[in-house]
């Protein structure tokens, strides 16, 4: 029924992990709303296995769970560029939205009841995402040389 999606030139497909970095960024996760996603017989690694696929092969496409409840697919990107070029290029879609049915449809994630911000700038460690929440980034951090050193600037 699917391809699986062999690695580095193994004969192991690669399974889908159990949590990645687009777990943590709202903005690196599109949904998808199809269907057959609420099928029992259907593992999370079989969904992997069919968007990895080559006929249909999203690029950057990390980890994604499957809500058969819900019937929806959230699907995790590697960064966020990913997602952004993701969901601003419908033809990206057509590959699985054919074998899906015309009924899917491909939306954005949400941050506490507004949609997610998508964009191609990169996350800051430890910080979230500041294109979905409101507040700022703090300043960088002065580099320690320049804490302990700041009274030799400052002579003549």
């Amino acid at each position: 029924m699917f391809t699986p999606n062999y690695r580095y030139g193994t004969n192991i497909p690669r399974p889908n992990p159990i949590e990645c970095i687009g777990c943590h960024h709202p903005c690196q996760q599109v949904i998808v709303y199809a269907s057959p996603f609420q099928h029992q017989d259907i593992t999370d690694n079989m969904w992997f296995a069919f968007f990895s696929s080559p006929g249909v092969l999203i690029a950057g496409l990390r980890h994604l769970v499957v809500d058969r409840n819900a019937r929806l697919c959230t699907l995790h990107f590697a960064t966020p560029a990913s997602a952004y070029f993701f969901i601003n290029s419908p033809q990206r879609w057509y590959p699985f939205q054919n074998f899906l049915g015309p009924s899917s449809r491909v939306e954005h994630s949400s941050v506490e009841d507004r949609l997610t911000t998508y964009h191609s700038d990169r996350h800051y460690p430890g910080h979230r995402c500041h294109h979905n929440y409101d507040f700022t980034l703090p300043p960088p951090a002065i580099p320690r040389y320049h804490l302990y050193h700041r009274h030799r600037r400052h002579r003549h």
